[in-house]
């Protein structure tokens, strides 16, 4: 992380509905939606959904190059994942409002077979990052 004055945007999720948990894939539709209650927005975890808000091509490469290397740089610089600018911030959450509707968010075992139906909502925030580091000893 680099000494400096930096503004972000980034994404947070909260859980909104889920399915009861249960082991069979057979079951699942039949397997009602529930509202969740009192689920706290927390930062949205690259390690997880980043091939979802940051998507790899056919060839090997970023599908958004240009957004992917201004993550890469806001990543660079306060170790925290975001946007410079609100527009890749916005098309990100456009991504993964989709992969909530289309089902690729759900729980899944080893075997990947759904053992949990989870809907999410998204939001962005602007964030207001300065660090310096001053050497006491």
């Amino acid at each position: 992380m680099k000494d400096g004055d930096y503004t972000y945007y980034t994404i947070q999720h909260r859980l909104t509905h889920q399915s009861k948990w249960n082991n069979s894939t057979e079951n699942q539709p039949n397997n009602p939606l529930l509202p969740t209650k009192n689920t706290e927005w927390t930062n949205t975890n690259w390690d997880s959904w980043g091939h979802i808000i940051e998507p790899w091509a056919e060839n090997g490469k970023h599908k958004f190059p240009e957004s992917s290397d201004e993550r890469h740089d806001v990543w660079s610089k306060t170790k925290q994942n975001g946007y410079w600018t609100l527009e890749y911030a916005k098309r990100a959450q456009y991504r993964l409002l989709d992969a909530s509707e289309e089902g690729k968010l759900n729980s899944i075992d080893g075997y990947a077979k759904i053992t949990q139906i989870n809907r999410y909502e998204f939001r962005i925030i602007k964030i207001h990052h300065i660090k310096q580091t001053t050497i006491i000893q």
